[in-house]
């Protein structure tokens, strides 16, 4: 790996424990990259790009419970109309429920 490219994750290191640990806002995190000779719109960009992450990280448990829910939900629904002789009202109860919980989860 070359000195540039490391330092480059050094910085997203950097921008990833004050964002996540010390809970710092941009302006803090771009002043503090740029004291370590990051250029501003440098300093943005590995701002934004850490915050984009952080998001998909923590919204994948809730697209998850979406997606599932979905399925279930839907699952019972298809299987009741198709006149199997019952009806899937569990599934169909356990599926909204989940695809509720996913959709309040996300971020």
């Amino acid at each position: 790996m070359n000195t540039k490219q490391h330092e480059n994750d050094k910085m997203h290191e950097l921008a990833f424990h004050l964002i996540t640990k010390e809970k710092k806002k941009e302006t803090e995190v771009v002043n503090t990259l740029m004291q370590y000779g990051v250029e501003e719109q440098n300093a943005k960009e590995i701002y934004l790009y850490i915050e984009k992450k952080i998001k998909e990280i923590e919204n994948t448990p809730a697209r998850k419970d979406m997606i599932y829910g979905a399925l279930w939900c839907i699952g019972g629904i298809v299987f009741t109309i198709s006149d199997v002789g019952y009806i899937f009202w569990g599934a169909i109860v356990f599926g909204g429920v989940q695809f509720l919980k996913g959709l309040t989860n996300l971020k």
